[in-house]
């Protein structure tokens, strides 16, 4: 299983260029599927619509501000403006800055850093990571969680987890060790979902992407560069090298996470609402609800 270790931050990002300016859709998360529907690009973009409204009902009524980490394009972060939240979006990708601007009646504030650099000094009723939430350590994650969340507050998580470790998906938490070690840092398991079956048909709408338009564009691209122009096609590769093979590291690395058999085996995306309790607090005494098998 290849994995992709390092995005560069001041690069160009391929992965968004190609959802918003190929596909032209308005996020870049996953979709939340009705599970007799097809696969186009049409319900790709009414399955993140769903994605979007399905997380913000498990939002609690009383919370207020909302920290929302790894916001992406900002989709959810203006749902969230919509419904009446205040919201700061914090984001280390520079290509998501161009998504915000002022907007939103100034109810959305964006930060252009790294999650574990950010410090506004204010807290938060809850902090969201939709698909944010394997970008950095776990203890990392939950220290500043903790750092921004008011007493009683919320962290939500929506995203991918493995069941157990096995090899593959190395950036990848394991949802159980995840949960326990939320749970060292008082954040206590409210509500947990498994949606695993919704999101499985992203999976192979983006496998048709990858096979019926990007790799055949690029193989008809290498063979017109070469048919035309051999030695400028040979100086380019030269000159991109270490571009032309992230471009084949990334290729590969979708290759695999786009097959729906291999994920449902290993992973599962499951949406978990921990309550923040403070240090004083003794450990709940009750049970804590589940994780599907």
């Amino acid at each position: 299983m290849s994995r992709i270790s390092h995005w560069e931050g001041t690069s160009l990002n391929f992965e968004l260029l190609f959802c918003t300016d190929v596909l032209r859709l308005s996020s870049l998360h996953y979709g939340y599927w009705d599970l007799q529907e097809g696969t186009d690009l049409e319900r790709m973009r009414a399955a993140q619509a769903r994605y979007t409204e399905t997380l913000l009902q498990i939002i609690p009524e009383c919370v207020e501000t909302v920290l929302d980490v790894g916001c992406g394009v900002g989709d959810v972060a203006s749902a969230l403006v919509q419904k009446g939240h205040s919201v700061t979006a914090v984001s280390p990708d520079r290509n998501h800055a161009r998504f915000f601007g002022d907007r939103n009646g100034g109810r959305l504030d964006f930060h252009n850093v790294k999650f574990e650099d950010f410090d506004s000094g204010q807290k938060y009723d809850l902090v969201l990571m939709s698909e944010s939430q394997n970008y950095f350590a776990m203890d990392a994650g939950f220290s500043q969680s903790k750092k921004h969340l008011r007493r009683g507050g919320y962290l939500l998580v929506s995203g991918i987890f493995k069941k157990r470790n096995v090899d593959g998906f190395e950036d990848c938490h394991i949802e159980e060790e995840y949960i326990r070690r939320a749970e060292s840092h008082n954040l206590v398991l409210e509500k947990y979902l498994d949606i695993t079956e919704n999101i499985l048909p992203t999976l192979e709408f983006a496998g048709q992407c990858l096979e019926g338009y990007l790799t055949p564009s690029l193989k008809v691209l290498g063979r017109y560069l070469g048919n035309r122009a051999q030695i400028k096609l040979k100086l380019l590769k030269l000159l991109f090298a270490k571009e032309i093979r992230q471009m084949a590291q990334v290729l590969e690395y979708y290759e695999e996470r786009f097959d729906p058999r291999l994920f449902r085996d290993h992973m599962k995306y499951s949406r978990l609402l921990f309550s923040c309790k403070g240090e004083q607090d003794p450990q709940p005494g009750g049970s804590r609800p589940a994780p599907a098998g």
